[in-house]
């Protein structure tokens, strides 16, 4: 139990030998261009630290953060949808095709992530969430730093 900020701690493993792990990825595969890379920003002490309610810099973690990856310029987008069976980035990088840019699950901690190759500062977006008894609807992010004036949304 971390004393300070008082919730469990992982737990460490000690091996006693050298046990093989299976390889995440093989080192001499060419990464296809349909597939864009997949960062994250989200560690485990995050995601413990943002179930608990104490994570103190969420505007670090959730949003769109521009960033370029393995020489790849885009945008990494996070939000929080725990009820979401399905989120997508629909924005004008992408025409707002809700199946163009699907986002995955960081774990169970209800927060979705992705990557968006040519998604840049100025483009607008939004988050398409797809929830089981709701239907479909489209949400701004309220981790946005700028958003269009009303009615506008993006």
């Amino acid at each position: 139990m971390n004393e300070y900020l008082g919730i469990p701690e992982l737990p460490f493993e000690t091996r006693s030998e050298s046990v093989p792990r299976p390889l995440l990825f093989l080192p001499n595969r060419q990464r296809s261009r349909k597939t864009p890379p997949r960062p994250t920003r989200l560690n485990r002490w995050d995601t413990r630290l943002f179930q608990a309610g104490l994570h103190g810099h969420l505007y670090e973690k959730l949003g769109a953060h521009p960033m370029t990856v393995h020489g790849t310029a885009g945008t990494y987008f996070a939000v929080w949808a725990p009820n979401a069976q399905r989120v997508s980035i629909v924005g004008d990088f992408n025409r707002w095709d809700r199946e163009a840019d699907r986002m995955r699950r960081c774990g169970t901690s209800g927060v979705w992530e992705g990557f968006v190759p040519d998604a840049h500062a100025g483009h607008r977006y939004k988050y398409h969430m797809a929830v089981q008894n709701s239907g479909q609807f489209d949400k701004s992010d309220p981790l946005a730093i700028s958003t269009q004036e009303p009615p506008d949304t993006a």
